[in-house]
């Protein structure tokens, strides 16, 4: 699907070497691959943390609103330990936020 480019003169677009626009997808899918919340738009130039800590996504993730379900027993323990996402070395550590080791 083509994306129109909109007035040079009103937005501040950074051009690629190869005269494409950069705009980020920021997306968040469950174990089946199903979408959960998206956010699109955001300049390429940004880099994804401070993409992630503006959206409305990533502030209801960082101040508990966002909807994750109640902390869970590991099968097989007795662990009680939150639902998380798994983000790369761009986000930071958080409640429901980790990085998988390198």
């Amino acid at each position: 699907m083509p994306i129109f480019l909109p007035d040079p003169s009103t937005v501040d677009f950074k051009i690629k070497a190869n005269d494409y626009f950069s705009i980020v997808l920021l997306a968040l899918v469950d174990a089946n691959y199903k979408f959960i919340t998206i956010d699109v738009g955001s300049f390429g130039r940004e880099g994804d943390s401070g993409i992630f800590l503006k959206t409305t996504m990533g502030k209801n993730i960082l101040n508990g609103t966002f909807g994750f379900p109640e902390d869970a027993q590991l099968p097989g323990s007795e662990k009680i330990l939150p639902h998380v996402i798994i983000g790369d070395e761009a986000f930071r550590l958080h409640t429901h936020i980790m990085k998988p080791y390198t």
